[in-house]
């Protein structure tokens, strides 16, 4: 189990879900004072509660509603996690229900960003900033080269100060600000070209599908 000092040291989610079974007080208070500042902490958050079962899931959203008023933190810092991995209309309800703070409290710092630039052997580096709430924000890198990917990296959740800057190396590639829509048409691009050719998507690639609509069989 996490040393209740450091509560994210050597985190994964089967501490953290002993923590809260177990209702460890300091360490699960670390653990949930640590979910505004530490991705890492976020992320084990939301795997931890993916993989319970739905009696779990709500036995812990109980636990989290009656432990979150005593804590000094914004609630979408609690809940934030957990939206990005229920599916379930009733439990999504219950947690957005739960994210009552102050409006201010909610809006993410970051702003949606794209970045792209060309790798010396012609590939295409696109780069994605979508804020999610405080200071997160996901990251998707995805190459491109002959109108299909050749890799695509995807960070679920990091700090907004990881986001990458203009004229950074990335893949080989100095990238550039790119407008947001032009950025989304390119990865599209690529998209329907794997999709006419029967190929599947990556995961990392289906989790921004939303954003991008319905780019055709």
């Amino acid at each position: 189990m996490p040393d209740a000092g450091n509560p994210t040291a050597g985190s994964n989610p089967d501490a953290l879900r002993l923590a809260s079974e177990a209702r460890d007080t300091a360490v699960w208070r670390e653990w949930l004072g640590s979910m505004a500042r530490d991705p890492e902490a976020a992320l084990a958050f939301a795997i931890a509660y993916r993989d319970m079962s739905d009696t779990a899931r709500d036995h812990w959203l109980g636990s989290l509603a009656a432990d979150a008023s005593s804590l000094d933190l914004p609630k979408i810092a609690l809940f934030g996690p957990l939206l990005g991995v229920e599916e379930n209309a009733e439990r999504r309800a219950r947690i957005l229900a739960q994210i009552d703070g102050p409006e201010e409290e909610s809006v993410p710092s970051a702003v949606h960003q794209a970045f792209a630039g060309t790798a010396p052997d012609g590939t295409r580096i696109v780069v994605l900033v979508l804020p999610l709430y405080l200071d997160f924000v996901q990251l998707l890198c995805c190459g491109i080269r002959g109108g299909r990917f050749t890799h695509v990296r995807h960070d679920p959740i990091a700090l907004s100060s990881r986001a990458p800057r203009e004229r950074e190396l990335i893949d080989g590639a100095k990238v550039e600000r790119l407008p947001l829509k032009s950025a989304l048409d390119e990865i599209a691009s690529a998209i329907l070209s794997h999709k006419r050719d029967g190929d599947e998507l990556s995961p990392a690639l289906q989790s921004i599908v939303s954003l991008l609509g319905d780019v055709g069989p």
